[in-house]
């Protein structure tokens, strides 16, 4: 049976997320879930790194934020789709301010309505190593691709990109 720990309008400030495998739900899941309200979970690395070795699950409808400093060396899949027979919903990653994405881990949008997405207006993800990939939206904010950070479009569809400055450093892809 799967192991997992829900996450529904919470807060991880600083610390680090572990599972088995940070690369597949095998080895448990951090499951980021739709809930009434404000609807938003929160990666906050703004004091200290929020550090990410886990298969974290934003599932269809819910939208995780994040703060500061994230060092993920796992894997943030971005709509998952928990309930395969449900209509298709966003899954939503949101960036505030300026976030520093360190580590060699992936983000990926699992699907065309799934958003990556600046809060205001000075949103910037600097992208220090991770790949973000598959098919949806990037919007509304600035994307600093350090070496080794990639953006890479996946699984047969568009990742589309809107209102969205990308500047590559030396390395990146």
């Amino acid at each position: 049976f799967d192991t997992f720990v829900a996450l529904s309008d919470a807060s991880i400030i600083g610390g680090t997320l572990v599972t088995d495998d940070p690369k597949a739900a095998d080895g448990g899941t951090v499951q980021i879930v739709a809930a009434t309200g404000a609807n938003e979970s929160i990666f906050d690395g703004s004091s200290n790194a929020v550090t990410v070795d886990a298969y974290v699950q934003v599932e269809q409808q819910a939208q995780l934020e994040l703060i500061g400093t994230i060092d993920n060396v796992g894997l943030l899949d971005v709509g998952a789709e928990l309930f395969p027979d449900a209509p298709p919903s966003a899954g939503n990653l949101l960036i505030d301010g300026t976030v520093t994405l360190t580590g060699t881990g992936t983000i990926v949008l699992e699907g065309s309505n799934d958003i990556i997405s600046g809060v205001g207006d000075d949103a910037i993800l600097v992208n220090a190593g991770n790949t973000i990939t598959g098919n949806g939206t990037i919007e509304d904010l600035a994307i600093v691709n350090e070496s080794g950070g990639a953006i890479v479009a996946g699984y047969g569809d568009a990742l589309t990109a809107q209102f969205v400055a990308i500047t590559n450093e030396s390395g990146a892809s």
